[in-house]
């Protein structure tokens, strides 16, 4: 997207507008693409880009957030998420950013509003950043308190999914039998009167996230699906399953992996902020059009413990949660976890599950040990994290045992390799260069060469530059070796944060006073010597936040953007009225009188109502937003306004 684009969504009335307010006359002939570089120059200078951030005020910074991280946002979607501003004042506030060229509608037929580069410009400088939706917030000290949703967790689910118990009645509601089971082996899901909610929807979320399915006889475990969340990070299984918990509606639980990532991860712990800031947020990460499913997610966070809900109503995210006991190890190799205890990331690969009770037990094989190693792991990394867990060196029988088992499997090596065959006059240029010799795996024979296929750019571009450039293509397939980390894992246990969350989290302060630069332009008006009636419309595009620079500001150019009713008659009035009212983005300024004054307001007119032999002009009054009802006869003078350039 470019400044080309939003000048091509202008009808040419509207961009010649644009042209003769921000750059000046335009004389004939003129070069149309010329007139598009020298707009693009105005609006990518550095001190106009700040002078438009030092004129946006709260609502145009939360509007702008919206709509530069939400995928579809139109009107509604942008009056929905901000349900405590008055709509009619939301609308003028968007009428007034496309005209100040912050946002664009491309053409087409659905209204969506996008950023222009000056908006994302300022959202790069970390204007328009996630606090612009976070206005009240208050620092609080929470406990830290063990997390719901960790791996102790984890090794209670996989612990009844093996053991088969069924967990849900036909007619709904959670087994007795079921509630007696996790009330022992995990009871921080029973600390209030809301564990039988917990564990229904952990019954949902292990079938939603495929970990298990419900049968006849109980639950069982998916163990493919297992696999892959053994051999994740702690942080990606807590976030997913996380997500799959407050999915509903047409929150999908990927969405809620993305937004609940960003509330229990990226948000500024200890300090309380409003349940509807919370939700605007949290429906901006999802992408979703209105606030009841993320209010319902909410909800459940509070309910896992990612949340702490005050008194006042107000939630916070505590700080890192408390982890567990250490692990124990024995001479035989046995590993216990405690109830507490971590399920280190990997660990669960190398080790094979013995027993569940009150712990967890775990023993190594040869087969599960070679298989981590399969995965990509090193014995020192496994040692490592067993001494670093339980405290203590590893039983000296049990690091001999696996010395032997990783010298027996590193005998043999396995690669995936291209094989490259030349022969004749290519095969002596290759011999005399040597270019192929840092990427070559080994040369079984003097035409054939065994290449890394990772290193496959290289290697071409090498043979390139000796003239060899046409190279057929690979026949058949390689695969890689498997590498356990974050990109390489099956989705969805790829780390899943939104863009909003790299944002800034403070608030940032104005580089200038808006009123400073208010009273430099008007005395720079002042002083060239405008008439009145251009001073007029001059304050009238300044308070529009449209003149950016003071080379704006010249005598001549102003034109008169009002339609006046002054001595008309009632219908007179009554017609301009009317008219007003069937263009979008126009206002009417409204001279009435006030005790023993006259006194004149901005209107937005959202109607006419008649009344016996009278007609009530219905509006908002800007800026203030409340609603205004004038008789049509009581009006002394009205004025037709055009809100904005095009």
């Amino acid at each position: 997207m470019s400044w080309s684009d939003v000048f091509a969504s202008l009808g040419d009335n509207a961009f010649f507008e644009v042209v003769r307010h921000y750059i000046g006359p335009v004389s004939t002939p003129f070069h149309k693409p010329e007139l598009v570089k020298s707009l693009s120059r105005f609006f990518n200078k550095p001190e106009h880009i700040q002078r438009a951030e030092s004129f946006l005020d709260e609502v145009d910074e939360q509007l702008l957030t919206l709509i530069i991280h939400h995928p579809q946002a139109n009107e509604s979607t942008l009056l929905a998420l901000l349900s405590n501003h008055d709509p009619w004042l939301l609308r003028d506030k968007l009428l007034n950013l496309e005209e100040r060229l912050l946002v664009w509608i491309p053409s087409g037929s659905e209204r969506i509003y996008h950023p222009t580069p000056m908006a994302l410009a300022m959202g790069r400088h970390g204007k328009l950043g996630p606090m612009t939706l976070l206005k009240t917030r208050t620092p609080v000290e929470i406990r830290p308190r063990p997390a719901l949703i960790g791996d102790a967790f984890f090794n209670l689910l996989l612990a009844v999914l093996h053991e088969g118990l069924p967990l849900t009645l036909k007619e709904g509601g959670i087994r007795k039998k079921a509630m007696e089971h996790y009330a022992q082996r995990f009871p921080p899901l029973f600390r209030d009167e809301h564990g039988e909610q917990r564990i229904h929807l952990i019954a949902q979320a292990l079938q939603s996230c495929r970990l298990g399915e419900e049968r006849t006889e109980g639950f069982s475990p998916i163990e493919g699906t297992w696999k892959s969340w053994e051999s994740a990070e702690a942080s990606l299984r807590r976030s997913h399953f996380r997500g799959h918990l407050v999915a509903n509606g047409n929150l999908t639980p990927n969405k809620a992996i993305i937004a609940a990532n960003l509330l229990c991860q990226s948000l500024p712990a200890n300090t309380e902020y409003t349940k509807d800031d919370l939700s605007t947020l949290f429906a901006l990460a999802a992408g979703i059009h209105g606030k009841d499913e993320a209010l319902v997610a909410l909800d459940r966070l509070v309910l896992f413990g990612e949340l702490a809900e005050g008194s006042n109503g107000h939630l916070a995210r505590p700080d890192d949660l408390t982890g567990g006991s250490p692990i124990s190890i024995a001479p035989t190799g046995d590993v216990t976890l405690g109830p507490d205890a971590p399920l280190s990331w990997c660990l669960s690969s190398t080790l094979s599950p013995i027993n569940w009770d009150t712990v967890s037990c775990f023993s190594f094989q040869k087969e599960s040990f070679l298989a981590s190693l399969d995965r990509g792991l090193s014995r020192e990394w496994f040692l490592h994290q067993l001494e670093e867990l339980s405290g203590r060196p590893l039983p000296q029988n049990i690091q001999t045992l696996l010395e032997e088992w990783e010298h027996s499997y590193r005998s043999l090596d396995l690669k995936a390799g291209v094989l490259l065959q030349a022969t004749g006059a290519q095969q002596q240029l290759l011999e005399a260069t040597k270019v192929l010799a840092p990427y070559t795996l080994s040369q079984p024979h003097p035409e054939l060469w065994i290449l890394n296929p990772l290193q496959e750019r290289e290697w071409r571009m090498a043979l390139k530059e000796i003239g060899i450039e046409r190279i057929p293509p690979l026949s058949g397939t390689w695969v890689p070796a498997p590498h356990i980390s974050s990109s390489s894992l099956p989705e969805p246990l790829s780390s899943q944060m939104h863009p909003l969350s790299q944002g800034p989290w403070e608030e940032t302060n104005p580089s200038h006073e808006l009123s400073v630069i208010q009273d430099s332009l008007r005395t720079h008006a002042h002083s060239i010597g405008l008439t009145s009636e251009e001073l007029e419309a001059f304050e009238d595009r300044l308070d529009r936040k449209i003149i950016l620079s003071p080379q704006q500001i010249q005598s001549g150019l102003w034109r008169k953007e009002a339609t006046v009713a002054k001595g008309l008659d009632y219908h007179g009035k009554l017609r301009l009225a009317e008219a007003a009212l069937s263009h979008r983005g126009e206002r009417l300024a409204l001279t009435i009188a006030v005790g023993n004054d006259l006194q004149t307001i901005l209107v937005v007119p959202r109607s006419i109502e008649k009344e016996e032999a009278d007609h009530i002009l219905v509006g908002r009054q800007i800026p203030s937003g409340e609603e205004t009802r004038y008789r049509i006869r009581k009006i002394g003078l009205l004025k037709r306004i055009r809100a904005s350039l095009f």
